[in-house]
């Protein structure tokens, strides 16, 4: 059969390229080119490209797609003995990818066209022809994502080689390809951050970052000079084999990339995991001083005192420990599920929930009135006993857990920043190794039970002791509802308190299974009214210092860059929340104070307080990207640097970091 018949009967433009692949979305366009329209018997290589045409808005991807989406995979069917080289990729540029909850997302790609250039190799041809059959996926973004997919077909005629019409195309795109530079000079400050100096070099545009085992933004350029830059990565431990900084220079944007050698990290890695990991325990073991958990510590020694003369010492501690672990595994297995599901989570999340903080309320004010003797759980003798010997001391366990998620103790957020990146199985290792921490003081005294005679004497000092918790666990309840009441308004705070004295009523009136039938339902009828009033009300109350400084409940990269564009005075920002206690700690000691208003004032600088109460993934996103899995979140900006805080602030330490930056 005549070529031009082979041509015409596949359906080919030409035979030096296939026919366009419309998606299914009629918003790309993708087809085959070769340098080559027709082969020799001595053709051992041929450039090749795939090429794409978009319609307005929409774009396809780069090598590391960003934020969003993914480079187009290839499945190709070749002659015998003939391969195909990866996909090689044009220089990008960055857009903003779409997010279904507003989050400032980016990516990078190409938009309008893109010709991906490839190179084929072989080691002879049979005629009549060269028949390629080329499988594309790939996905097509604007304000939503559509993954496309098409069947390319070429046949090359073999008789003398000539060149095509799309020889000049194609080697504009393999001349523009990012080459290799080896005159930059880099060095690794640590396993997860390098500084790089272009020394006279003018660089253009945005530093992309590349390489096998790293995909989306998962990094921040902070300028140090005019050339220098400082790169960070977020901790990760999937870089495989390497990973390159792609860059343009001068006015004509030629593009250069450099190859970063991470061998020099390894050790340096491993050395971090087992840092964090120690990090994990000791910040674990910290909550039990913190003002969240300290009331359980206490009574939990109450009843330690009274088992000292007895043999169950050491199951009340087991059961109690295995109360915290249980629930720390629980609690990073709804991380895992919720972030497999695309959300944003961090330490402390469940109490951006008003029914959380609502169920909380119910549940402390429970265990106070059960202190302050209003009701007793009247069980047969044997059950009463598995209940003081099991059932008490594991929700003990998972009281103290539940307890100690608003608090931050230090040390545990660096280990949490750790963890919130690496793969579930690390993440569930770092949540159990955080739960032995706060077991710490039950292990102790398990593995030495003599350390119970330090002890004082049970005595009527324990009766008021058992008083004073309940008092302490009331006024926990009062903060609580402060807290619900920023989240869900003053009604939903109300509900809540009308139902709690309906509770109380209840437990001291009522014996038997009814009234424990009516506190299950004033539960459940009042978190499903804090669920209705939450989901229609906004935050109006805010304190009188907080309104005299810039207030916000949303903060992203591209807020930032509003804010310079208004003034270009560095930023104090802070994000807080009302059911962080640690963030309360160092407002009350550091930023709330007339000292703090003076040094701000002083070095010209601005104060920006993100509070983060209510759930808002941006603000998840932004911490995130700093590498932090929560709060309390401080940090010193300016329209060229950033400097980080410590989680816990003191004055030294504020005012020692403001200096630096200003220097």
């Amino acid at each position: 059969m005549p070529i031009w018949l082979v041509l015409l009967s596949t359906g080919f433009c030409s035979a030096s390229e296939t026919s366009w692949a419309k998606g299914k979305s009629q918003h790309s366009q993708v087809r085959l080119i070769s340098q080559l329209s027709s082969l020799s018997s001595k053709t051992f290589e041929i450039q090749m490209g795939l090429e794409f045409k978009l319609d307005p808005g929409w774009h396809v991807y780069w090598k590391n797609p960003g934020d969003v989406g993914y480079a187009p995979k290839l499945v190709w069917k070749l002659p015998e003995s003939w391969l195909a080289s990866d996909l090689n990729f044009p220089h990008p540029i960055l857009f903003d990818a779409p997010s279904p909850d507003g989050l400032q997302l980016q990516s990078i790609g190409y938009e309008a066209s893109a010709i991906y250039p490839i190179i084929l190799t072989g080691a002879q041809v049979n005629p009549p022809s060269f028949a390629i059959k080329l499988n594309v996926q790939y996905l097509v973004c604007d304000d939503i994502c559509v993954p496309e997919s098409a069947d390319l077909e070429l046949s090359l005629p073999i008789n003398s080689e000539n060149l095509s019409k799309h020889k000049e195309r194609l080697e504009r795109s393999f001349s523009a390809l990012p080459q290799p530079q080896s005159d930059v000079q880099m060095e690794w400050l640590d396993e997860n951050e390098f500084v790089v100096d272009f020394g006279q070099t003018p660089i253009a545009g945005p530093l992309l970052l590349s390489g096998e085992g790293r995909s989306g933004i998962f990094w921040k350029v902070l300028p140090l000079t005019a050339n220098q830059y400082r790169i960070q990565l977020k901790p990760s431990s999937s870089i495989k084999k390497s990973l390159e900084l792609h860059y343009q220079v001068g006015p004509t944007k030629n593009s250069f990339f450099i190859n970063i050698p991470l061998s020099t990290t390894a050790q340096s890695s491993f050395e971090s995991f087992w840092l964090a990991l120690l990090l994990a325990f000791v910040g674990g073991a910290i909550l039990n001083l913190m003002p969240c958990v300290l009331p359980v510590v206490i009574l939990k020694t109450n009843s330690l005192i009274r088992l000292r003369e007895t043999q169950g010492l050491r199951r009340s501690l087991s059961f109690t420990m295995l109360g915290i672990l249980t629930s720390f595994l629980c609690l990073a297995a709804v991380v895992i599920l919720l972030k497999s599901l695309g959300q944003q989570v961090g330490w402390g999340f469940q109490f951006q929930s008003p029914v959380f903080v609502g169920l909380m309320i119910f549940v402390i004010f429970v265990f106070a009135l059960n202190l302050f003797g209003v009701f007793e759980i009247q069980l047969p003798h044997v059950a009463n006993n598995k209940m003081l010997q099991s059932s008490g001391p594991f929700f003990e366990g998972v009281f103290a857990t539940a307890l100690a998620t608003p608090c931050s103790a230090p040390f545990l957020g660096t280990a949490l920043s750790y963890a919130f990146t690496q793969s579930w199985p690390v993440f569930m290792l770092f949540f159990l190794v955080m739960g032995l921490g706060l077991s710490l003081p039950y292990l102790i005294i398990f593995a030495h039970p003599s350390f119970i005679r330090f002890l004082p004497r049970p005595g009527n000092w324990m009766i008021a002791m058992k008083r004073w918790l309940a008092y302490s666990l009331l006024l926990a309840v009062l903060w609580l509802l402060y807290v619900l009441q920023q989240q869900a308004g003053v009604l939903s705070s109300l509900v809540i308190v009308g139902f709690s004295l309906l509770v109380f009523i209840g437990l001291r009136e009522l014996r038997g299974l009814l009234r424990w039938l009516i506190v299950a339902a004033l539960l459940v009828f009042g978190l499903w009214n804090v669920q209705n009033f939450s989901s229609s009300s906004r935050r109006i109350s805010q304190t009188e210092d907080l309104e005299k400084q810039s207030y916000r409940e949303r903060m992203s990269e591209a807020e930032l860059r509003v804010l310079f564009q208004v003034d270009s005075r560095p930023i104090f920002l802070n994000i807080t929340a009302d059911w962080c206690l640690t963030c309360k700690y160092n407002e009350y000691s550091v930023l709330k104070t007339d000292w703090f208003q003076d040094i701000i004032e002083t070095h010209q600088m601005r104060f920006i307080n993100v509070d983060w109460t209510k759930r808002n993934p941006e603000i998840g996103k932004f911490l995130e990207s700093y590498g932090r899995a929560g709060i309390p979140f401080s940090m010193i900006i300016g329209p060229d640097k950033k400097l980080l805080l410590p989680e816990l602030l003191t004055r030294a330490t504020v005012e020692k970091r403001i200096k630096e930056f200003t220097r």
